[in-house]
């Protein structure tokens, strides 16, 4: 969905309280994407309803389901299962072009750069697209903070199905738990879900 389109007006009004003192394109990312959440739950048959954010800013959505939000300056995305189909659920967009220098030398491990070398060099930033969601999806289970480079994301040989790996304790997940996930990959942005089963 295209932020521009989204109002900040349609907010509930616990939203709006948390947003008050943001910023005006900042109020326009966070309409946009619990637009499309509440779109979501539209379609499990739920009746519009607020979805505030926790203290360390993560959605938080009604009972019996799991979701993720995300927004750039211009794309917001929201992803929504139920509670029974999936533990969690996480989700990023991002635009499609390289990391800024300097930036992949701190979340990119070094089988990741290794694995870079086959695909084009936006990929840097597909890999911190889904190492985003697979902290997403992660962070709902273990309200842990694992830092980036302590995700390991593996592609298959196209770039669009991944498999994430936690390679530290994070919380009560072990180190060397999975979560699956793909990409999406548009003319000008990608996107990325990561996931765990129920």
């Amino acid at each position: 969905m295209p932020v521009a389109e989204a109002d900040p007006a349609k907010l509930m009004p616990i939203e709006q309280a948390w947003i008050a003192a943001a910023a005006e394109p900042r109020k326009r990312e966070y309409a946009a994407v619990r637009e499309l959440a509440r779109a979501l739950l539209s379609e499990f048959g739920q009746a519009p309803q607020p979805i505030p954010s926790l203290p360390s800013r993560a959605p938080l959505f009604p009972p019996g389901f799991v979701g993720s939000l995300s927004h750039g300056a211009d794309r917001a995305l929201a992803v929504m299962a139920r509670e029974r189909d999936l533990l969690s659920i996480g989700c990023d967009i991002e635009p499609r072009e390289p990391l800024p220098i300097g930036v992949a030398g701190h979340v990119l491990r070094p089988s990741e750069r290794a694995a870079l070398r086959d695909f084009p060099a936006w990929f840097d930033r597909l890999v911190f697209c889904a190492k985003e969601a697979a902290f997403k999806a992660q962070h709902q289970l273990s309200g842990a903070f694992p830092e980036f480079h302590e995700i390991a994301i593996t592609f298959d040989g196209k770039g669009i199905e991944l498999l994430a790996e936690l390679c530290v304790d994070a919380g009560p997940l072990p180190c060397g738990t999975r979560f699956a996930g793909t990409a999406f990959i548009a003319e000008s942005w990608i996107a990325t879900f990561v996931w765990r089963c129920a």
